[in-house]
């Protein structure tokens, strides 16, 4: 167990005294883990764009990423379709997964949608 002193100014903490092993742990741990807002920043500084949880969440209970991605961009099936040369109908396959989608097909999408292919 750990020896703290905590050291009030005007009834509150103000400073707390702690072993420098404890201090080193700190200093490690605050090394080996990024906040979110690190990482955001990070992002932005990279020009890298990041989804809201929200759409993550929908992804990782089984939606359809083309569907997710395509709703979030505000497109239609009909304006996807037109995009990338295909029909509504084809799109809707796609994300009832009915159809997979060539190669060649996805590359398409992802550039239309803006993401990495891996995320389809």
């Amino acid at each position: 167990m750990s020896d703290k002193h905590i050291i009030e100014h005007k009834g509150k903490p103000a400073f707390v005294f702690i072993s420098f092993n404890e201090y080193q742990e700190l200093i490690n741990f605050k090394k080996n883990h990024i906040t979110d807002e690190e990482l955001y920043l990070e992002g932005i500084a990279k020009n890298e764009e990041y989804f809201p949880e929200e759409l993550v969440q929908k992804i990782l209970n089984g939606e359809n990423p083309i569907r997710v991605y395509r709703e979030y961009r505000g497109f239609s099936q009909q304006e996807l379709a037109t995009k990338i040369g295909k029909t509504k109908q084809y799109i809707s396959a796609i994300e009832k997964g009915s159809r997979t989608g060539t190669l060649d097909t996805l590359k398409k999408l992802s550039t239309v949608l803006n993401i990495d292919l891996d995320m389809l």
